[in-house]
């Protein structure tokens, strides 16, 4: 039996630009954040070689961030040859026909809130369980209005549209597409109506937190802001703060003492105040967190290689 060497990144890629997509390679995919490739010296405003130009037609192969983006799966070919070894993502917004609405974990109650909040229910469509534990829904760019990128409940519901990219499944066992099987819905009008307008409306009121005024919905921060403000200034919760560290730290892999070393410190850094937040509360929400990126990862992996299955014939 012949053995093929196929990048695991590469069908998915080719999956995406059949889907009208335009997706481009990450410089920096990891628990801690995900980032685009630096400029080069022409393509970077303030280099003595820097020549002004237009990014959206620059000809760099991974210059100008998310502008980098192509439905050319022969530069999608030459973007995986680059290192560091990292995940796909996808420019949405207009250019790629998609608005992704990025649910937190502890955002994904409203999900199931929804038709008894707004009084109309979302579709069914194309969703990826995304590296924190929360989903990605896809939706159509809407034909007639246009959708801007931003929160739509802080520190629960982002909105990916122009100017914005979201990371994809790449074979790598960290996201997951719950069912590929699933089309991407048309955005009801209930959703463009919430979406769009002088002011972007609230999927419920009086739902802010302490946490959202500092980023709380956003990627994570350094563990060490952590260690040196304890868990609950990020999110406005120390459980969900637990949460979301542990997570993290299960996802790069390490061993279990080394978790329990470094959410206590954090643990020690954490106000008692208004009512206790005990360490058997915080290691049970870490113990949490384990299990849910444990079944996410064998999910992903799993739903990899039966991609991969499928696509070879």
């Amino acid at each position: 039996m012949t053995s093929y060497n196929v990048d695991p990144r590469r069908p998915w890629a080719e999956w995406y630009v059949a889907l009208g997509w335009k997706v481009f390679k990450l410089a920096r995919d990891d628990p801690g954040g995900k980032k685009p490739h630096k400029n080069c010296d022409r393509c970077a405003p303030g280099s003595s070689s820097y020549e002004p130009h237009d990014a959206e037609t620059c000809r760099c192969l991974l210059c100008h961030g998310f502008y980098a983006a192509t439905d050319d799966v022969g530069r999608v070919d030459l973007m995986l040859q680059v290192p560091p070894t990292t995940g796909l993502s996808v420019r949405t917004g207009r250019a790629s026909g998609v608005v992704v609405l990025d649910v937190e974990h502890e955002g994904l109650d409203l999900l199931d809130q929804w038709e008894q909040l707004n009084g109309w229910s979302l579709p069914r469509t194309l969703t990826a369980r995304s590296v924190s534990g929360g989903l990605h829904l896809w939706f159509r760019y809407p034909a007639n209005a246009a959708v801007s990128s931003g929160e739509l409940e802080p520190g629960l519901i982002d909105v990916a549209s122009d100017g914005h990219y979201v990371g994809v499944p790449s074979g790598d066992g960290r996201r997951k597409w719950l069912d590929t099987s699933v089309a991407v819905a048309t955005m009801p009008d209930g959703l463009i109506r919430l979406l769009t307008g002088p002011r972007r409306a609230r999927v419920r009121s009086g739902t802010g937190t302490a946490g959202s005024a500092a980023g709380g919905g956003g990627p994570l921060p350094p563990t060490d802001d952590f260690e040196a403000h304890g868990l609950g200034w990020f999110t406005g919760s120390r459980n969900k703060d637990a949460y979301r560290l542990a997570f993290r730290l299960w996802s790069e892999d390490r061993v279990e003492s080394e978790v329990k070393t470094i959410l206590r410190r954090c643990w020690n850094a954490t106000s008692q105040q208004p009512h206790p937040f005990t360490w058997s509360e915080a290691w049970r929400t870490a113990q949490s967190a384990q299990g849910r990126q444990r079944d996410a990862r064998n999910e992903e992996l799993a739903s990899a290689r039966a991609f991969l299955a499928r696509w070879r014939g």
